[in-house]
């Protein structure tokens, strides 16, 4: 079992205030017009911001709208009032996060992390579905997997953040919009996890956390209200090829909170909770909704993708060029390939510099199939920053296709071809995929 530990780590964060515009409330369908256009990019759970006492869900399409889908378990097939105004925009930098009531005003808000600053903003409610002047409550949280719960015993809404390095951290909802002084570790080993809130699954009146483990095990973490855990437990497995996992919100209102998440065919889903029911699992999943698939990725030019994969295939079973580091050269081999085939890529070294999207490349997380002429990008670490990457020939399905590349096996100066199946390969996890544009 996965022990916690408790040594004290600091983190600065300042308070500021800037503006916010609301977007006017504007009716949809069952999945709005704009949606269906755009796709949608995540989904979270929330406790009621419509004002009926419902919990609720909002969705960022792919234009960066912010789209409320409030909570109705009475409707039949999707348990979701009949429309579906956009509440928000510029939403597409950042991940949200649920907390409830964070300011302490009576009304739940919302927290949004801006992935390209760092930033952490608080967006407080008014139970109408709009949301005052955004507060910044933190900084430097780039990179950090968040999650809300209470867990200090205090009834206020706290949050853990995972770290690159796999430190987890609380962060103590102090009042008056603002975190306690100091930032207590209270896990170790967190690598490579997906982190979410529990809510109270285990119905004891402490807040909880859950994680996705890098082998798709799904783990609950008791919480002690002391702010640290008991020891996990494994509620599920099998969690791979799911998007947008969002939970610990009672959606159905039966007393045990529940999980939602979207499937490659783009259906919503519900599983839900049944706690000390069934050894702290979930049920289901439940179709709730369709057509919620996700953004719609550029493809890349047929002909550059077929020059890709006909310069990988030629230079198989060939030597490492004198020019590309003797170590570590898969990053060269897949620049030279890049640039070989007509595209724009800067050369580079290290396989994490196409961890990014770019004016030549778009960045495509794993779960998303893949295309020939991609670079497959993996994670060894479990930190989140990518170690190897190598050309994708052929396609099976989104976790199952051919790569060929520099530095994999069969000997460190020679291109080799290889299988990956299941979404691993050579004990390394897939992150994603760079698809190469122009």
């Amino acid at each position: 079992m996965k022990k916690t530990t408790n040594k004290l780590l600091l983190r600065t964060g300042a308070l500021f205030v800037a503006s916010a515009g609301l977007v006017a409330l504007m009716a949809g369908t069952t999945v709005p017009a704009q949606a269906a256009t755009n796709g949608i990019s995540s989904i979270t759970m929330t406790p009621d911001i419509s004002g009926d006492g419902k919990p609720d869900v909002v969705a960022v399409d792919g234009a960066g709208q912010m789209i409320l889908y409030a909570g109705d378990m009475s409707k039949k097939p999707y348990p979701f009032q009949s429309s579906y105004p956009v509440i928000g925009s510029g939403w597409e930098d950042y991940d949200v996060i649920a907390p409830g009531d964070f300011s302490g005003d009576g009304y739940n808000d919302l927290i949004g992390l801006q992935r390209s600053t760092g930033n952490l903003y608080l967006y407080p409610g008014n139970g109408k579905a709009q949301f005052t002047t955004k507060i910044q409550i933190g900084s430097g949280w780039s990179g950090l997997k968040v999650a809300a719960s209470q867990l200090n015993g205090d009834k206020r809404p706290d949050l853990v953040a995972a770290f690159p390095s796999g430190v987890l951290n609380l962060y103590a909802n102090a009042g008056g919009n603002a975190f306690a002084p100091s930032y207590p570790q209270v896990g170790a080993d967190w690598q490579g996890y997906t982190l979410l809130p529990g809510g109270d699954l285990d119905r004891d009146g402490k807040g909880d956390i859950m994680s996705i483990a890098p082998d798709y095990t799904l783990y609950l973490y008791p919480g002690l209200g002391n702010g640290h855990f008991g020891d996990r437990k494994v509620v599920g497995t099998g969690w791979m090829g799911l998007r947008s996992v969002t939970s610990g919100v009672d959606f159905n209102q039966d007393g045990y909170p529940d999980i939602m998440a979207i499937n490659p065919s783009g259906d919503l889903l519900l599983y839900s909770g049944c706690a000390a029911k069934v050894n702290y699992s979930f049920t289901g999943p439940t179709v709730i909704g369709s057509g919620w698939t996700a953004p719609v990725i550029p493809s890349a030019p047929s002909s550059l993708g077929q020059r890709i994969v006909a310069k990988a295939q030629a230079t198989l079973n060939t030597s490492r060029l004198s020019n590309w580091p003797a170590e570590e050269w898969c990053a060269a081999y897949a620049s030279y390939i890049l640039q070989q085939s007509g595209s724009g890529a800067p050369y580079v070294t290290l396989a994490d510099s196409f961890h990014k999207s770019s004016a030549y490349l778009t960045w495509i997380n794993a779960g998303q199939t893949p295309q020939p002429g991609d670079l497959a990008l993996w994670d060894a670490d479990n930190n989140g920053v990518a170690n190897h990457v190598n050309i994708v020939i052929s396609v099976n399905s989104a976790y199952s296709f051919t790569i060929i590349g520099g530095n994999q096996g069969g000997g460190a100066g020679s291109v080799t071809q290889a299988t990956v199946t299941n979404g691993t390969y050579g004990g390394m996890k897939l992150m994603g995929f760079a698809r190469p544009i122009k």
